[in-house]
């Protein structure tokens, strides 16, 4: 038993259609606000099994204005300077929770889309990103994986269910205007 959805000359007008429809859809900014707003902004890890370590103290401390680290020219070696506020989080207004890979900002307007015949590149061009995803940030070398650029990495369910859902919803305006053929 089968049934015809589409009749068959409207077929590929409607997949050219509904091509079209996503690649307009699917720009920077839908993704911007289902990555990062949504998730890193509120300490989320995109990635499927992953959760993000928090802040070290040496860290915690700094962004709440009780010590510094100065590197000597002439030894290379870092030295804290306890009760020394660092002007950076002060000015960023930076908070030890969540911790969201937020300080200045640059790192997330850095996030960029680009389509390709193959699809969709995700990623973000700031060079500071490459530590936090995959070499690790700071002294302890943490990695707080802010994308799935790893073998069996997968996109967490949430982004995947809000992805299909939208996808869903376009799909369906689009073979709406197609109508369904006579038996």
């Amino acid at each position: 038993m089968s049934i015809k959805l589409i009749p068959k000359g409207d077929l590929k007008k409607a997949i050219t259609e509904l091509r079209s429809a996503l690649k307009k859809e699917l720009t920077t900014d839908y993704f911007f606000d289902l990555i990062v707003k949504k998730r890193m902004a509120k300490g989320i890890s995109p990635v499927k099994n992953q959760k993000w370590v928090k802040y070290s103290k040496s860290y915690v401390a700094q962004i709440n204005g009780k010590v510094s680290f100065f590197t000597s020219k002439t030894t290379g070696m870092v030295h804290p300077m306890p009760g020394v506020a660092n002007p950076i989080f002060g000015a960023f207004g930076k908070k030890v929770r969540p911790v969201n890979l937020k300080l200045s900002g640059v790192l997330w307007e850095s996030f960029y889309t680009k389509q390709n015949s193959r699809g969709i590149v995700i990623g973000f061009s700031d060079p500071v990103a490459k530590y936090h995803n995959d070499e690790g940030a700071g002294k302890s070398k943490t990695v707080r994986p802010m994308l799935p650029t790893h073998s069996g990495d997968e996109w967490n369910s949430g982004i995947t269910a809000e992805f299909r859902t939208f996808v869903n919803e376009i799909a369906i305006k689009v073979l709406k205007k197609y109508k369904k053929p006579k038996p």
